[in-house]
């Protein structure tokens, strides 16, 4: 390609290369996209309480938590600048996909720091017009996505119209919708709705031992603790013991269970269940050793020592029964 004289090029000239120009670029590189942008709440704070080391590690655990999202959405990680992610996927259900797993895993993760140094964000997710090269992603929706990130309060997901309108029903019955909210930069305000991204699973308040057919209503406590023996002071620290006793008619099997086997604890997010002990823990047929914690909900099944297993549950109809065995296990 012969080089062009742009010095030489009259006003028309140089109007019509513009239009050529502007024309090729649309043609090759205009393409619609869904845009996530990702923001790390009061981050600024935290750097000058923490550190740059602990400011650090908590940007790294946003984009890792980011990167492992994304699975199967076909989106990309774009850029990463300053206390912000921008991503960019085919579609916008897929864009929401990976924001809802980020959500949730940072919301697990959570459980396991102090409240000081807990990760949140908020996110926005537009879908509009954007030249990309499959590298570079740049356009007025990249702007606008941003806004919408921006806008959004802590530890939310919000989309905007064009977004919403992409999404097939059975997802937009989970949107609702914010109004017309005023974004910086922008003229007019722009419609915009709230997606619930949590996955609402009923956290237990019985337990069923299957092979005894024994209910007990879980206490009301931060941490259940669930174990072979009982009664005043044989638990550490904790004067009562523990809170299940679990035992079989069958002395042999019983003995197979530790003394303290396994705890529940009550997070904000949920419930978790910790191994204590050795001896073999499971929750839905998946180990968890000691030491480990594992989400728990109503309906997985805890094996305990390959010889007794908790169903965990939350029906409320058996919570008379549960007392009842309860009281019974206690006193033999």
């Amino acid at each position: 390609m012969a080089e062009l004289d742009l010095e030489r090029l009259s006003l028309t000239e140089l109007i019509q290369l513009h239009t050529r120009l502007a024309e090729a670029m649309s043609r090759r590189f205009q393409r619609p996209l869904a845009l996530l942008f990702s923001d790390v709440v009061d981050s600024t704070p935290y750097f000058q309480r923490f550190g740059d080391v602990a400011g650090r590690s908590l940007m790294q655990r946003h984009v890792d938590g980011l990167q492992a999202a994304l699975g199967a959405t076909g989106g990309r990680l774009v850029d990463t600048a300053g206390d912000g992610a921008f991503l960019c996927f085919p579609g916008v259900e897929g864009a929401v996909e990976a924001a809802s797993a980020a959500l949730l895993a940072f919301e697990e993760q959570n459980d396991g720091f102090p409240d000081e140094h807990r990760l949140t964000v908020r996110m926005g997710v537009h879908h509009g017009a954007v030249l990309s090269d499959e590298a570079l992603v740049s356009g007025d929706a990249v702007n606008q996505c941003a806004r919408i990130a921006a806008a959004a309060r802590p530890g939310e997901l919000w989309l905007s119209d064009e977004a919403f309108h992409e999404l097939p029903g059975m997802r937009r019955v989970r949107c609702a919708r914010q109004g017309a909210v005023a974004l910086k930069g922008l003229a007019a305000p722009v419609q915009l709705h709230a997606y619930a991204w949590r996955v609402r699973r009923p956290v237990p308040s019985l337990v069923r031992v299957r092979e005894t057919g024994a209910v007990f209503p879980l206490p009301r406590k931060d941490v259940i603790r669930f174990g072979r023996a009982g009664g005043p002071g044989t638990d550490p620290g904790e004067e009562g013991g523990n809170d299940i006793v679990l035992q079989l008619d069958d002395a042999e099997a019983t003995s197979k269970i530790s003394r303290w086997h396994f705890e529940l604890r009550r997070r904000p997010s949920g419930m978790l269940l910790r191994s204590v002990s050795d001896r073999p823990t499971t929750v839905d047929g998946a180990a968890v050793p000691r030491g480990a914690e594992v989400r728990v909900h109503a309906g997985v099944t805890v094996r305990v020592s390959d010889v007794l297993s908790l169903e965990l549950t939350g029906d409320e109809r058996l919570s008379g029964l549960g007392a009842a065995a309860l009281t019974e296990t206690r006193q033999g």
